[in-house]
């Protein structure tokens, strides 16, 4: 694995990521972005005097996720625990690390049920799930309706999303935004991500005819659902999903299919340099120490959220669980200070970022440049998206 067993001097940090199993992919990228900070700062001199470690263990599912967090605590003794990638993973782990006191620090995991709990000792670097449904209904409403000459509650919205706890929290929120906004829900559908045949579920939508598309999933499902949407002429004027299409394998898979799907979520790496400072740095960085580029934006949230734990961890002067609590409570980066764009302000009460940011990104041309909020753009959104028949004529 990427970092050796901890010695008797080193910082020990316990990390819970999905390594095996059907999450592997991103779980791998996110571990890099954690990899990269750890690199960096221990090429610095480390931390508190000493070389940070990392124990990683292998979660691919969330009975394996807090038996991983059980041994990390009693077995390992770790003060303190990153992950998860999966919001099912982090709500098991989190349980067992309040337990025992321990501090757990998510940085890819986005339910918002995760901090809801109030533990004193979860934080969460990464934006909420809700923060996600929110973004996306703004852009739709306030950005993309009145380029159609329209009002929200003259556009019909419809949601898909995969069953699990991660989908089935962002359609939750996303159907409330709707409602805020005054945007008609004319579809709202579960699927199982394992899913081989998303057919009836598209038939399903194409019957309700929604103008757009909410739609939280991970990496195959999404790739299959734009497959047989063309199979099944099911046209939209945009997609804003979350999840796995961020990765470059889904242009990959798709080719040209790919034009015009939205990913609403992590800062992608195509933004705008002014926006999120420090973005091409880290680019720089990721191939440099790990010989690779990054890919998507999951390597680039777990590194900035690695960083803001050793920062909290150097300002709390020790690595014990009060010490960091304190230290994180008194970080204070403001609104376009990383190299995600957001800034870093936890709420005491359930140890959310309340600055973590969601913009837009878009497939064009096996590109995914940021394209809203428009001081983070580096292109323009394709809006409305052609249909399946005017993509075949050109």
């Amino acid at each position: 694995m990427l970092a050796g067993p901890a010695g008797a001097q080193d910082l020990k940090i316990g990390v819970i990521q999905p390594l095996s199993g059907p999450m592997a992919l991103l779980g791998k990228y996110s571990l890099e972005g954690s990899e990269v900070a750890r690199l960096e700062v221990n090429g610095k001199g480390g931390l508190l005097g000493k070389k940070v470690e990392f124990i990683i263990v292998d979660a691919p599912d969330a009975k394996a996720a807090a038996a991983a967090a059980e041994k990390l605590c009693t077995v390992d003794k770790v003060k303190v625990i990153m992950g998860t990638y999966s919001s099912s993973l982090s709500y098991a782990a989190t349980n067992v690390a309040d337990k025992y006191g321990v501090v757990y620090w998510e940085l890819g995991a986005i339910s918002d049920s995760i901090t809801a709990r109030g533990f004193k000792y979860v934080f969460r670097t990464c934006p909420a799930a809700s923060t996600y449904s929110y973004s996306a209904l703004k852009c739709m409403s306030e950005y993309l309706a009145p380029k159609l000459g329209k009002k929200p509650n003259q556009v019909k919205l419809g949601l898909v999303f995969e069953d699990s706890l991660f989908g089935t929290t962002q359609a939750k929120f996303g159907y409330e935004a709707a409602k805020k906004y005054g945007m008609p829900v004319v579809a709202n559908i579960p699927y199982n991500a394992k899913s081989t045949d998303l057919t009836p579920v598209i038939l399903r939508l194409k019957a309700a005819k929604p103008d757009f598309l909410l739609y939280p999933g991970y990496f195959t499902d999404q790739v299959l659902f734009v497959r047989q949407s063309k199979e099944l002429d099911f046209n939209y004027k945009i997609a804003l999903t979350t999840g796995g299409s961020g990765l470059k394998d889904f242009g990959k898979a798709l080719g040209d299919d790919s034009d015009g799907v939205g990913l609403v979520g992590f800062t992608s790496m195509d933004v705008n340099p002014k926006f999120a400072k420090g973005v091409k740095e880290f680019a720089a960085l990721h191939i440099k120490l790990l010989k690779k580029e990054a890919d998507g934006p999951y390597p680039l949230m777990n590194y900035m959220g690695t960083k803001v734990l050793f920062q909290a961890i150097k300002k709390g002067g020790a690595l014990e669980p009060e010490a960091v609590r304190k230290g994180a409570l008194s970080i204070d980066i403001p609104p376009e200070g990383t190299e995600t764009g957001g800034g870093v302000k936890f709420d005491p009460k359930t140890g959310q970022n309340l600055r973590a940011i969601t913009p837009v990104a878009q497939w064009q041309n096996q590109q995914m440049p940021t394209v809203w909020p428009e001081n983070a753009a580096i292109a323009k959104m394709i809006f409305p998206l052609p249909t399946w028949a005017e993509r075949k004529k050109k």
